[in-house]
């Protein structure tokens, strides 16, 4: 069954993991922009005077070991959003356009 997976440059962490996990173990195809790069896993701690910081305490890799961080899941193919004020969504026409030639 192909496999389709929208990202835009606000997808990040778990959007992230997820899309590059189905590219390595599905084969999955990446249609979008390039991904925010949040490869890290953060712990947040409470300071005495009520303000906290957040740790990095862990990196995330997908399957075959590549890290995203800082640098993102680079599409398979590349479609700009064109913004929610958009008639049309470009990337979802070509996921579309892609899946029904599948």
């Amino acid at each position: 069954m192909p496999i389709v997976v929208l990202l835009n440059k606000g997808s990040a962490s778990a959007a992230e993991i997820t899309a590059g996990a189905l590219r390595d173990l599905r084969n999955a195809t990446i249609i979008g922009e390039t991904s925010f790069g949040k490869g890290t896993v953060q712990t947040p701690e409470d300071l005495p005077d009520g303000s906290s910081v957040h740790i990095t305490t862990g990196r995330w890799l997908l399957p075959g070991g590549d890290s995203i961080t800082k640098k993102g899941i680079t599409p398979d193919i590349v479609v700009e959003w064109d913004g929610l004020e958009a008639s049309r969504d470009a990337q979802l026409a070509r996921a579309v356009e892609l899946l029904l030639q599948k």
